[in-house]
């Protein structure tokens, strides 16, 4: 009867270990950094055709990327509405190219916390990609391919 209880146990034990190794299988773990050249390539890849499966594994991919990338444009917007130059009416100054001027003594304070808001890491609600989206891709750039790496599943 303890043999029994034990087995019992150690079967729930596996049973919840496995389920939870299943959850973190469906979160990618990645810097903002990396989702956004991810996100910059998903945009591309939008229109390809795909398998079903890997077309609904892009497209919810990239749905979940969109909500992250929208806490991301606010943060930067944060930022940048931070360090802000303004002329005497308080409208932000901007540069012959349109560019918001930032407050010359406060370029490096700027640059450290935007470079600390990209190299933050997050999870993302979504599995990686298998592989054999890339071939479905067809032709793809080194640069694109180096963009998904991240969120690709290399099978050994």
């Amino acid at each position: 009867r303890c043999d029994l209880y034990r087995k019992i146990l150690c079967f729930k034990s596996k049973k919840r270990k496995k389920n939870e190794s299943l959850g973190r299988r469906f979160m990618i773990k990645i810097t903002i950094n990396d989702m956004v050249n991810v996100f910059t390539t998903l945009k591309d890849l939008m229109d390809k055709n795909f398998s079903g499966a890997n077309a609904f594994k892009v497209a919810r991919l990239m749905r979940e990327m969109t909500k992250e990338m929208e806490a991301f444009d606010k943060s930067r917007v944060q930022i940048v509405e931070k360090y802000t130059l303004r002329d005497e009416r308080g409208n932000p100054v901007v540069d012959e190219s349109g560019n918001i001027k930032i407050k010359p003594d406060q370029i490096m304070a700027c640059n450290t916390e935007f470079s600390q808001l990209l190299n933050g890491e997050i999870e993302i609600n979504a599995g990686k990609l298998n592989e054999s989206v890339l071939a479905e891709i067809g032709d793809i750039t080194p640069a694109q391919a180096m963009a998904l790496e991240p969120v690709i599943d290399f099978e050994e």
